[in-house]
């Protein structure tokens, strides 16, 4: 029997600026206003940026820092602003070499993607720094006939990078390390898309897409998260005589937030079963003008989750989770040929619905499904997960130490609940 080793971890306070609201910030593309509204009621509460005029502002994301990161089409730059009091702060991707920047996301590297329609290609730029590094993707490398119009991007589950073509009607998908094409992930038209303008994974891990004719439907597309293949279109807003543009699931992935241009304004949806709730902005006094990027306050447009396999009291099952005592439940994170468990911070890792944290900060480092590799378990008190009678499965979150997002879940029995 192999020896356990504990490793104690002596927990750092961060000075990390905590983003705990629920808010929406929301860009104008014709007087360049940031505008912020309360993510619950829909109210406004200010227009967030200042100390710098934006100019046709196209794509924004908070950064690692914590900071606003906004592509500016007017001057062609990416504008810094600080992420808790909107201040400017710098230029900082100066732009010569961008064209006609729309979208743009911190990868899995921590440096900075930016979509340039301009000459379909994605450019990489330091996230520390702002210095130009390489064209990371090219539109040409798919070898299709005519323009791809490269609105928007983003990394998915898998590491690998997403681009939306808007004169294609389609979703390319390029290797997350090496920028090279691999396929075509959703065909053409498929489903009668047309006109995207963004993408994102959602949380029950497909794709995203907001789009749609004049003639037909009009929404958000939902497709194979895995094969691409077109499911359904889960947000309809044709009644609505606008267009959808960008769009953002709620931190708790109950809503859908969609931006409409024509008639501006921004409706919100059931985030599980895409069922119309609101036009959310409606009333607030929001002074929208002709709104476009949408992103959550304080939240990095990085990437989605990796998803990483979990194992709930391992060699066990099923795997009874006892609620009537002090029960410590054992979570394995397994390294798998994709991912390696070794990079997991323990200190970041929460388990259940509440987000408890592991016993002590105590991580176990061994090979728990005996496959010869290196395997993270940790201990969790089971009256801190938010485990409830009934439940079938439970899930769990975390960050690598690059800061990368992992989820998994496994399935659970729940057992000692009271009749």
């Amino acid at each position: 029997m192999k020896k356990l080793m504990f490793i104690m971890l002596i927990v750092i306070m961060s000075t990390a600026v905590d983003h705990a609201r629920a808010d929406l910030l929301v860009a104008n593309r014709t007087d360049g206003r940031m505008l912020r509204y309360d993510q619950t009621t829909g109210a406004f509460l200010d227009v967030f940026t200042s100390g710098f005029s934006l100019n046709d502002p196209r794509g924004q994301t908070f950064g690692p820092d914590g900071n606003l990161y906004v592509t500016n089409g007017g001057t062609n730059q990416v504008l810094r602003y600080n992420g808790t009091t909107g201040e400017f702060i710098d230029v900082f991707v100066a732009g010569n070499e961008l064209i006609e920047p729309w979208e743009i996301v911190f990868g899995p590297d921590g440096n900075i993607y930016i979509a340039d329609r301009g000459d379909d290609q994605v450019r990489r730029y330091d996230g520390t720094t702002g210095t130009f590094i390489d064209v990371f993707a090219s539109g040409a490398a798919a070898g299709i006939d005519g323009l791809l119009g490269i609105r928007n991007l983003t990394f998915g589950p898998d590491g690998n990078l997403y681009l939306l073509s808007a004169e294609q009607a389609s979703v390319l998908r390029y290797n997350g390390i090496t920028g090279a094409f691999m396929d075509i992930f959703v065909s053409p038209g498929s489903g009668g898309l047309g006109s995207p303008a963004d993408l994102h994974f959602g949380p029950d891990g497909n794709l995203y897409v907001s789009g749609g004719p004049f003639v037909g439907p009009i929404g958000v597309f939902r497709f194979n998260g895995i094969t691409g293949e077109f499911i359904d279109l889960f947000a309809s807003v044709i009644d609505f005589f606008g267009l959808p543009a960008h769009f953002a699931f709620s931190s708790d992935g109950s809503n859908l937030f969609v931006v409409i241009v024509g008639p501006d304004g921004v409706l919100r949806f059931n985030g599980t079963t895409g069922a119309l709730i609101d036009n959310f902005l409606a009333t607030s006094g929001s002074d929208l003008a002709s709104p476009f990027a949408l992103t959550l306050f304080g939240e990095s447009q990085t990437n989605t989750s990796v998803q990483v396999t979990v194992d709930i009291r391992p060699e066990v099952f099923p795997n009874r989770i006892n609620l009537a005592n002090e029960q410590v439940v054992p979570v394995a994170i397994l390294t798998t040929s994709s991912f390696n468990a070794e990079e997991v911070d323990p200190l970041t890792v929460k388990f259940g619905s509440e987000g408890a944290l592991a016993i002590d900060k105590i991580s176990d480092m061994r090979d728990v499904d005996r496959d010869g590799d290196v395997d993270l378990l940790l201990y969790f008190r089971t009256r801190n997960t938010g485990i409830l009678c009934g439940d079938t499965k439970a899930s769990l979150t975390g960050k690598t130490a690059s800061g990368q997002l992992i989820k998994g879940s496994d399935s659970i029995v729940t057992v000692g609940c009271q009749k």
